[in-house]
């Protein structure tokens, strides 16, 4: 009997000298037994697909084809199924066969930053000799085997989420307890297919989860909105901070208009709730007058927009005819929101009107 030439593949290197306390049985008593001939083995099929496809299959050692790949009549039990593509992670597994019955494995490959190509096949344990110098397969006794697929089988490693940006709207500068943002996470992903949980923290003390929150600052100002994505494995990872900036709403006491019609210095004392106004037009200096109005609005609540007030009616010096009102069009708020020029009409109800432009600052 000639001795037996053994390879050891680099999987069962670290398992050997367990498996060398196992019976080895090599032989020609172990060549394959035909299909259908007494005593034949219980067989199965394996069908594998991959994403992305065309990734090389190995079934306990050998090539079996690129996926998707169906490999046919294999002993029914456990098979070590090795997965390798370019530039993705090999994906090693134990697979049950079961007999007379087909198994599908489907597995999603993970993108590898290596440039290690991950192609070549595997090394087999064979013997030369007996059976007409075929190859026989080391059969390893249960207990060695049992070792030895424990330290085959990889466990993928958990790999952090991608944590993406922030976007926030509406954009410009905001108005201290008026503009209501909204900050959503965008592009954030986890590689592995894990849950996300998002949450938020603002400078201000406020918080929130979820993909969108919405949130008041009160304070002028600089501001901010941070998000952490924890994916569940011990892995947080935090996405780019949005700046917001945030400056005084429109409500207030403005000064330095002057009005064409009686040339009359005024001011403006506002109130606001979102994006109506109220509040009364006063005459000042030279002239005295307080006039309610019968309207107001803005265009936006972020800094510029756009303000437009009416006045209710009023007469001058007790005459009760014509009657007058002040209209103020299209006043625009600077960035900050310190200064709004535009222009001012005085009307009468007789049809008359004259129109001025002027600026009113922020008191």
């Amino acid at each position: 009997m000639s001795r037996a030439s053994l390879r050891i593949p680099a999987y069962l290197r670290t398992g050997f000298s367990l498996a060398l306390s196992a019976s080895l049985l090599v032989g020609s008593s172990f060549a394959e037994t035909p299909k259908g001939s007494p005593g034949a083995a219980a067989t199965g099929n394996l069908s594998v697909t991959t994403d992305p496809a065309d990734a090389a299959v190995y079934v306990d050692g050998h090539l079996a084809g690129q996926t998707p790949a169906r490999v046919s009549a294999l002993t029914a039990g456990e098979h070590r199924v090795r997965i390798v593509k370019d530039g993705y992670l090999e994906n090693s597994r134990v697979v049950t066969v079961p007999a007379g019955a087909p198994t599908t494995l489907t597995v999603k490959l993970t993108r590898s930053t290596s440039t290690t190509a991950a192609t070549a096949p595997e090394e087999q344990v064979s013997t030369q000799g007996g059976g007409g110098g075929g190859k026989k397969w080391v059969i390893i006794g249960a207990a060695a085997a049992a070792a030895v697929v424990a330290g085959v089988v990889l466990s993928k490693k958990n790999e952090p989420p991608t944590p993406g940006t922030i976007s926030v709207a509406p954009s410009g500068t905001g108005m201290a307890g008026i503009t209501q943002f909204t900050f959503t996470s965008q592009g954030a992903s986890d590689p592995d297919g894990d849950s996300l949980t998002k949450s938020w923290t603002f400078s201000d003390g406020g918080s929130g989860t979820g993909d969108s929150v919405t949130h008041t600052f009160n304070n002028q100002g600089a501001a901010t909105a941070n998000l952490s994505i924890d994916d569940g494995h011990s892995h947080k990872v935090s996405a780019p901070q949005q700046s917001i900036t945030i400056g005084p709403p429109v409500s207030g006491t403005w000064t330095g208009g002057v009005e064409p019609g009686f040339n009359c210095p005024f001011s403006l004392t506002l109130t606001q709730s979102g994006t109506t106004i109220g509040g009364s037009l006063n005459w000042v200096g030279t002239c005295t007058g307080t006039f309610g109005l019968a309207s107001g609005s803005i265009s936006g609540t972020t800094h510029p927009t756009t303000v437009n007030l009416l006045t209710n009616s009023f007469t001058v010096n007790g005459v009760p005819s014509p009657t007058f009102n002040e209209r103020l069009q299209n006043f625009s708020t600077d960035s900050t929101g310190t200064t709004m020029t535009g222009t001012i009409t005085t009307s009468a109800s007789n049809g008359a009107s004259i129109s001025a432009s002027t600026t009113l600052r922020r008191q």
